[in-house]
């Protein structure tokens, strides 16, 4: 039996996906009482359930060797992930971040407030503090991956930006964001720089590629400067419907 633990840490700049595999380790098979909040400290990452972590946690370095494909297994934390304001990113370059069933994912937050109502915005409606996922130039695949997700996943808050393909890795297309057979919810994103560089084959999809009766519900989101090489720089869609308002 996996043991819970409440606090833990991870270096900065490991990936969001590496950080929700701990969380889906650290929950077990049941449903934790959450929310986790996650925050960068001293060049540290630190998550806690129930409240901000302040840099004194505990770590538990076990729990973060070999969990890197921890979301693909059938344990997966469902819940609210309050994320803090910094750049979250893979140190792997063919490494994804996975969107799972029941996952409520929120940026934006200064790391002070109490609850999802604190959040500072801007006259658009985006949080002023920029949570921000990147592929730092490096990926070969999506920055983020939905697959078979229902309008119960929620991606609120977040930057997705800097994602580059420049290897045909059999992906299917997309690079900020490829949802399969998927409809998340996703409001006050940001799908900024991402691009698909291949010359044939797979090369459609920049900021977001949907496929095989994807319907992802989007309200309040920005692409800017995202390319692609084949179709659809900003998002490319086949057989697939999504609903767009105010984006």
């Amino acid at each position: 039996m996996r043991q819970r633990i409440r606090e833990c840490v991870l270096r900065a700049g490991a990936a969001l996906a590496v950080l929700l595999a701990v969380l889906a380790v650290c929950a077990g098979p049941a449903l934790a009482a959450g929310p986790y909040y996650v925050k960068q400290i001293g060049g540290m990452v630190y998550y806690k359930e129930g409240g901000w972590p302040d840099g004194t946690e505990s770590t538990s370095v076990s729990l973060l060797k070999n969990v890197t494909d921890t979301l693909r297994d059938s344990l997966y934390y469902k819940g609210d992930v309050y994320v803090a304001e910094g750049t979250y990113r893979s140190n792997d370059p063919d490494h994804t971040m996975y969107l799972v069933e029941g996952l409520r994912l929120y940026g934006g937050f200064a790391g002070t407030e109490t609850g999802l109502a604190d959040r500072e915005l801007d006259a658009r409606g985006h949080p002023v503090h920029k949570t921000i996922l990147t592929g730092n130039n490096l990926t070969n695949q999506p920055i983020l991956i939905a697959n078979n997700v229902t309008t119960a996943t929620v991606l609120d808050g977040f930057t997705i930006t800097g994602g580059a393909i420049t290897q045909n890795t059999g992906h299917g297309g997309g690079v900020g964001m490829r949802c399969v057979s998927a409809s998340p919810t996703i409001a006050n994103c940001i799908f900024s720089n991402n691009h698909n560089k291949l010359p044939s084959d797979n090369n459609s999809g920049g900021g977001m590629y949907n496929v095989n009766g994807s319907a992802p519900v989007m309200t309040n989101c920005i692409f800017s400067g995202n390319s692609a090489n084949g179709h659809g720089g900003g998002m490319f869609n086949q057989n697939s419907a999504p609903i767009l308002r105010d984006c």
